[in-house]
């Protein structure tokens, strides 16, 4: 994994490209770095927010690896475009549930008598609670769909039965005799317009020497 060295990493990937497990690595130091980004440096230095900070780093980097190793590990295939594509929709879905969830149980517990709308600190301690287990549901979920995509292409691969030498030398054959007779088609169909018009020469020429 490269920090300084831009053109050693360009020509790496000019070349056979990175390794699935360095590619993991790149995704961790990158989430890592924007996860503490967002959660400290938009928010007020405090124990509350240093705990939160540390606690969706400690989910991210947990399910990051869970999603590596139900990718199969260094010898997954595919495992940045399915983590990320993957993240990104349960991502969405997730959030859009824990801001309705958030919605519903603040109105809820105000009705009950049991959270003040007007105290800030309640409702961001109920809105932690609710990130942290949304976190937690990523993590797991993404992992396990990853692993389904792993199993379905793997099934794919295995359920193709192995072609024999005899087969390819009898599908070559035939590509081979398709392609003859295409030819042949071809250049018969060129022919037939000149022999025609040769045969209509011929018979205008016996009718002209006739009638002289």
């Amino acid at each position: 994994m490269y920090f300084i060295r831009l053109k050693a990493l360009k020509d790496e990937l000019a070349g056979p490209g990175l390794p699935e497990k360095e590619k993991m690595k790149y995704l961790l130091a990158f989430f890592s770095v924007f996860t503490l980004a967002a959660t400290l440096g938009y928010n007020e230095p405090s124990i509350s927010t240093f705990a939160t900070s540390l606690a969706m780093l400690v989910l991210l980097v947990i399910g990051i690896l869970y999603a590596w190793n139900r990718n199969g590990g260094a010898g997954g295939r595919s495992y940045l475009e399915r983590y990320l594509s993957i993240s990104w929709v349960v991502n969405f879905r997730v959030n859009i549930a824990v801001l309705v969830l958030l919605m519903l149980m603040k109105a809820g517990l105000s009705m009950l008598g049991l959270l003040d709308m007007d105290d800030d600190d309640q409702g961001k301690s109920l809105a932690i609670f609710l990130m942290v287990g949304g976190e937690i549901f990523i993590a797991w979920s993404v992992g396990h769909h990853v692993g389904a995509v792993r199993q379905s292409a793997d099934a794919r691969l295995t359920s193709a039965p192995p072609v024999t030498p005899e087969q390819s030398i009898e599908r070559l054959d035939k590509l081979v005799e398709s392609i003859v007779h295409r030819e042949v088609d071809t250049a018969v169909r060129g022919i037939r317009p000149a022999r025609a018009g040769n045969v209509r020469r011929k018979i205008r020429t016996r009718k002209v020497s006739r009638r002289k």
